[in-house]
């Protein structure tokens, strides 16, 4: 990935910025240069498109720091497994589910993961009103 700065050609001189840089643009009048910074790709880049959608959702509904606890919560759940099923209950999914649970949020069953994610933040939107507040009771309980 490629970033673009604005820094003063004194910063884009300096040792210590290790910038792999290409000026591109030289402004005198501000004394300023913008380069081309090579990013390393964020941690997000490499996760499945699923993580990727939850992210999402969990960045807009409550914001990035959020997305440690709600990851948290599901690979406690169901290690982000859409399809797995609790052998003693009804529970099921990426958020595992009991059958009652599925209607609260006014959702059905279903192996569609992003709208077990969709449902899964409602739930505790409503029980907990954040992901951090429903792993502190996770933690406590052992479910949430």
């Amino acid at each position: 990935m490629i970033a673009f700065l604005t820094l003063s050609i004194a910063e884009a001189k300096a040792p210590s910025t290790q910038l792999t840089t290409e000026i591109t643009d030289l402004n005198k009048s501000t004394n300023s240069v913008l380069v081309a910074k090579t990013v390393p790709p964020s941690p997000l880049d490499t996760l499945p498109e699923y993580k990727h959608y939850a992210y999402r959702q969990i960045e807009s509904k409550w914001g990035a720091s959020e997305w440690v606890a709600f990851d948290n919560i599901v690979r406690k759940e169901s290690n982000w497994v859409a399809t797995a099923q609790n052998p003693t209950s009804t529970a099921f999914g990426t958020m595992q589910f009991l059958n009652s649970t599925w209607a609260l949020v006014g959702c059905t069953r279903t192996v569609d993961q992003d709208k077990q994610i969709d449902c899964g933040i409602k739930y505790i939107e409503q029980r907990y009103g954040t992901p951090s507040k429903a792993i502190q009771f996770h933690l406590l309980n052992n479910y949430y």
